[in-house]
């Protein structure tokens, strides 16, 4: 639970540092310059800016972060890609997105993923790697995880 608050906790302080700046004149092209220097979260935060404006430039963003080994902007991409959020849907790359995330201790990650491997959602079904997943996601405190577990047995 404690690392679930410390990521919206930092979300939210993410978001409030960048409303701070933009009310001072910082614009985006500056923000876009930090991120390009390395600084994930704010890749992750323009991904954020950019979802509803200009989803190519929000994929981009959010694709960076993640590569920058930013875990919540690789869970959102395995989210995106799952649902076919503005981009065809693409269980591999939603996979390989969710284990990204999962690998950088991101539970709601390693939770989807072991509902996929457990499912067997385009991808044949592991009940083995499945239980794996679930106990990695309740030990990061996902309950959603550990009832999941609780069904395996």
């Amino acid at each position: 639970m404690q690392k679930i608050w410390n990521i919206k906790t930092g979300l939210l302080i993410g978001l409030l540092f960048i409303m701070f700046n933009f009310s001072f004149g910082e614009n985006i092209k500056d923000l876009e310059k930090s991120c390009e220097k390395g600084n994930a979260r704010v890749c992750f935060h323009l991904g954020s800016i950019y979802d509803n404006k200009d989803f190519k430039k929000a994929l981009y963003f959010y694709e960076k972060s993640c590569d920058l080994d930013y875990p919540l902007a690789c869970y959102d991409l395995g989210i995106i890609y799952f649902y076919g959020h503005n981009v065809k849907k693409n269980i591999k790359k939603a996979t390989w997105f969710f284990k990204k995330a999962c690998d950088l201790d991101y539970s709601f990650a390693c939770n989807n993923l072991g509902v996929i491997y457990n499912q067997g959602i385009g991808i044949k079904r592991n009940h083995k790697k499945a239980k794996q997943l679930f106990e990695k996601a309740c030990s990061l405190g996902d309950e959603l995880a550990c009832r999941n577990l609780m069904f395996m047995y």
